[in-house]
């Protein structure tokens, strides 16, 4: 079924003021496509307070809520069966009524770390080009409230195409050229850095805390041009100690004596 994500994005639309807080429950629900024991939708699983596979309440009306259904449980659940499909709830827990914006992510368009892709299943056309795409969640600081991340996203082409970078932080919405939180267009390549440290999370007061929905779209001028796309993180780059060395320098240093070949222990030289 390939890896999910529901975003529950608590997001002011109908009211003024403080917008109340919302709860976001998941059940997955088997033989859905069944013509006799799954096709009725009165008789699903409809995820309840009591009877939910997975839910997300982070407490706070303006943090949103995230679920990734467990691939596992997915494929344990599903497999053999004729269709499967996931049942989203969301229940407003006040005190002002709850207002919010779903969005529902397919796994094939998933950037994953350190996976070249180079096409997406979602293009959309516009005026007068393309935008193709991709997501990931970032989820370090809901692990571990002390942790930092730092992701780069980018794109690079041959000589006779200029692809360019557009990103969503947070409500799960597409970028466009006119509507986005990060965006790169330079000649050629590009690229993005997302970090804990972008002043950006303070200046909208965001938190990361709950984890970060981002939405990666590549703006190209026809549906056929060539790209690869990358997400790599800066933080499992090993820290190194750059020192400058001018002409007659000389550096210090020790490196362990190696085995030879015949097994003795190799003596540096004199």
């Amino acid at each position: 079924m390939g890896e999910s994500l529901i975003l529950l994005n608590k997001t002011q639309i109908y009211s003024t003021g403080a917008n109340g807080d919302s709860k976001l429950y998941l059940n997955i629900q088997a033989n859905i496509l069944d013509p006799v024991r799954g096709h009725n939708y009165k008789e699903w699983t409809y995820p309840t307070e009591q009877l939910s596979g997975a839910t997300s309440s982070t407490g706070k009306n303006t943090w949103p809520e995230i679920i990734q259904p467990c691939q596992q449980q997915m494929a344990n659940t599903c497999k053999g069966k004729q269709g499967c499909g996931l049942i989203v709830g969301v229940a407003g827990l006040g005190p002002a009524m709850s207002s919010y914006r779903l969005t529902g992510f397919y796994g094939k368009n998933k950037l994953k770390l350190d996976t070249p892709i180079k096409d997406s299943q979602s293009s959309v056309k516009y005026e007068d080009h393309y935008m193709h795409y991709f997501w990931f969640a970032i989820s370090d600081v809901a692990k571990d409230p002390s942790a930092t991340f730092d992701y780069q996203v980018s794109v690079a082409t041959t000589a006779d195409f200029n692809p360019d970078l557009y990103v969503s932080l947070m409500s799960g919405s597409y970028p466009t050229t006119a509507d986005y939180d990060l965006a790169s267009a330079m000649l050629g390549a590009d690229s993005i850095r997302i970090s804990s440290w972008l002043p950006l999370w303070a200046e909208r007061g965001w938190d990361p805390a709950a984890g970060v929905v981002v939405v990666v779209g590549v703006k190209i001028k026809t549906e056929d041009v060539p790209y690869t796309l990358l997400l790599s993180s800066n933080e499992q780059v090993v820290a190194r100690t750059v020192r400058r060395l001018d002409v007659g320098d000389s550096l210090p240093g020790e490196a362990p004596a190696v085995a030879a070949v015949n097994g003795v222990r190799a003596v540096p030289a004199e």
